[in-house]
């Protein structure tokens, strides 16, 4: 994790920095006023960590990488869809959205980028996730780091419920059951 977590921020900064070539900064951040190249990169730290700790969990529910990889396009593609930045999510799209670790990482570079001002000039709907307030920067921060924490517990449930020693306490388990469940049914009288 925490080599991931290093390779994240590299790779945040990197990507930042590519991204905001021969483009000028916003002139302020939504939370740390005088320091949106730091902002930008630590929602892009966030989302990056985010979508990593998803793959890790899509990959404890598989069992091989094959299947991983083939399986692994299915979340990339509902990232990229529900992100918010190809059309305006409203209703049940901007409900599914929530549960989108992309979402919030999109809204949280808008917020920094000031991308609703641009939304505003061109007569576009507005996102309250994207205010270049500290407000809503904190909140896309935070969900990001909310649904970093849920796969990793998730993983983790899924990792330590599925060792070789679990595995078999499991169906000693289910096989004590049943063995109950079949004799009680030899007990009791059949019509």
């Amino acid at each position: 994790m925490i080599v991931l977590g290093v390779i994240a921020v590299y790779q945040a900064v990197v990507m930042t920095a590519i991204g905001v070539l021969g483009n000028p900064l916003p002139a302020s951040g939504s939370w740390l006023t005088t320091k949106p190249f730091i902002e930008l990169c630590a929602a892009i730290v966030l989302l990056e960590l985010a979508s990593t700790y998803l793959g890790l969990l899509i990959s404890t529910l598989v069992s091989s990488s094959d299947l991983a990889m083939q399986v692994l396009i299915l979340p990339v593609m509902i990232q990229i869809v529900f992100c918010g930045g190809f059309f305006t999510l409203t209703g049940v799209a901007n409900l599914v959205s929530t549960l989108i670790p992309a979402r919030w990482g999109f809204a949280a570079v808008s917020s920094t980028a000031q991308l609703n001002e641009l939304n505003r000039a061109m007569g576009i709907r507005i996102d309250p996730w994207w205010d270049h307030t500290a407000g809503a920067w904190l909140l896309d921060t935070g969900m990001m780091l909310a649904w970093s924490v849920a796969y990793v517990l998730l993983a983790w449930w899924q990792l330590t419920g599925s060792r070789p020693g679990r595995r078999t306490r499991r169906k000693a388990a289910v096989r004590s059951v049943a063995a109950r469940v079949e004799g009680a049914s030899r007990l009791s009288p059949v019509q």
